[in-house]
Parts: C-alpha cells; sequence; structure tokens
C-alpha cells in the first residue's frame, strides 16, 4: 500500500503524533521547517515552496531527503529538485502546493495530514531582522488558506477519489478532511 504522510507546519502540529509518525511505515512528506522534528534518515521528501525559505534554511537542514521546490531559482541556486506543475488555484502556500505534489506524482491510496491548521507556526516566528523575505502568517492569509484547503478537498474527491485523506493532528480545527489517530490505520 502507498501511504505517506505530510507534515505541515501549522501550530496544530503535535510533537507525540510526530513520535508515533516517525514509528510509522508511511513515506514522510516534511514543509518548510518541518523536517526539524525528524531523525536523519526519516523524512523522504522536504517541500519548500519558496526562495526565501531555501535562502534562510538551507543550510541548516540536515536530513538525506530528496528536498523539491516549485521555485526555479531556488532550484538552481541550491541544487533542488523542481517541482514545475502548476497547481492553480493552489498555489498559495507550501502546503497546499505539497500535497498537491504528492497527489500527482505518487498517487497515494492515503494521506495524512498532520500540521494542518492553526493560527501561525508550530514554530517561533521566523525572525523578521534574520530572514527579511520571509513572512509570518496573519489571520487572513490563514483564512484564506483555509479556503484553498477546502477547495482542495473537494477538488481530490472529485479527481482521486480512491485516495483516502485524514487529519492526524487532534489539535488541528480543520473540518475539511475527518480526524482519524495514526495507529487506528
Amino acid at each position: 500500500m502507498n501511504k505517506w504522510a505530510l507534515v505541515l507546519s501549522g501550530s496544530s502540529l503535535d510533537l507525540e503524533e510526530c513520535i508515533q509518525l516517525e514509528k510509522s511505515d508511511f513515506k514522510l512528506c516534511a514543509v518548510n521547517c518541518a523536517w526539524s522534528v525528524f531523525s536523519f534518515h526519516r523524512v523522504d521528501i522536504i517541500y519548500g515552496m519558496d526562495l526565501a525559505f531555501w535562502q534562510a534554511y538551507v543550510s541548516q537542514i540536515e536530513s538525506a531527503a530528496e528536498c523539491w521546490t516549485s521555485n526555479a531559482t531556488a532550484a538552481q541556486r541550491f541544487g533542488l529538485n523542481l517541482d514545475q506543475r502548476s497547481y492553480h488555484p493552489f498555489e498559495v502556500n507550501s502546503g497546499l502546493r505539497a500535497c498537491m505534489f504528492l497527489l500527482k506524482r505518487f498517487n497515494p491510496d492515503c494521506l495524512y495530514l498532520f500540521g494542518l491548521g492553526g493560527e501561525g507556526h508550530f514554530h517561533a516566528d521566523h525572525d523578521s531582522h534574520q530572514h527579511k523575505s520571509l513572512t509570518n502568517p496573519g489571520l487572513t492569509k490563514v483564512h484564506q488558506w483555509a479556503t484553498r484547503w477546502s477547495e482542495l478537498h473537494r477538488m481530490i474527491k472529485r479527481h482521486y477519489p480512491n485516495t483516502q485523506v485524514w487529519n492526524g493532528s487532534a489539535a488541528s480545527e480543520s473540518t475539511f478532511f475527518p480526524y482519524r489517530e495514526l495507529f487506528l490505520w
């Protein structure tokens, strides 16, 4: 069975759930800084959409994972894999793009989402003095993203009817994807 977990960087990401995930047989795709909660060899893919993310964090990433981006400059500058597909209208953040990337590239039987939702990141805000081009999500962006996740949910039902998508974060307020504990799979 083709099972993937997409680990997003929303504030609903729970470290205890990540410990269970690390022990699972799911393949892992970590979005942006979510790679940092896993051991070196556990993450399969790190997906970061923005050049600003890679400029700020590429030197800190200690992982054997494949690194993917949709930014041609980042791919060329840092030797990353380039995801050139268009996922309109799901291109507003790295999490949405990574979800579409996994669906299109791997067509999983099961996809768990961790860290979906919340009013910010699971980690501290990006330091605007150190990383000038990285921004922290405000409520306007969070609401915009929620709308896109709702649209993505409907699109998955139409185009990927055999893919079961679950919300794996108990703390998530997202209602688009039903919550299901990982160990119940």
